[in-house]
């Protein structure tokens, strides 16, 4: 019992004199701010037929589904990271389509793993942007991809 008298009276006096080192500090703290970054994935269907586009979320047992009519670029989803806008390899685990033909769906391509390569960096109004550049991303420090669809691309 008295040695837990004396680990408890030890407690005490370090973290008063914690507390005391802390008022005597005549610095300020640094505010350290990480900003959050977003990244916007577009799908970009040159086809003649709507595309139905499935896509795993990476780390998470969760798939959605859009549909992209023809001729059409929709933004299908948008991940936030801390720090750097997150790839499509670091946001999406999957990628399945279906081309949508009258009353039946076909299976069109499949992305599985998901590569960086397979998309391009575009801008606010979806015009590609030169990988080497500087600017990759928005002034609000997002990026956005770019996925295009064109009929040469099925599995």
């Amino acid at each position: 019992m008295k040695t837990m008298k004396i680990a408890f009276l030890f407690a005490c006096s370090a973290f008063v004199l914690t507390m005391a080192a802390c008022l005597e500090s005549s610095t300020e703290p640094e505010i350290i701010i990480d900003y959050g970054a977003s990244s916007y994935f577009y799908v970009n269907n040159q086809t003649d037929s709507d595309m139905q586009v499935t896509y795993n979320i990476a780390f998470i047992e969760m798939d959605s589904t859009v549909t992209v009519p023809a001729d059409t670029t929709l933004k299908i989803f948008q991940a936030g990271d801390i720090g750097a806008p997150p790839k499509p390899s670091e946001a999406l685990g999957k990628i399945t389509v279906y081309q949508l033909l009258e009353n039946q769906s076909s299976l069109f391509l499949t992305i599985d793993p998901v590569t960086d390569g397979d998309w391009i960096i575009v801008d606010e109004d979806l015009n590609e942007i030169d990988p080497e550049s500087k600017n990759l991303y928005g002034e609000d420090g997002s990026a956005r991809y770019k996925l295009t669809l064109s009929e040469g691309d099925t599995n």
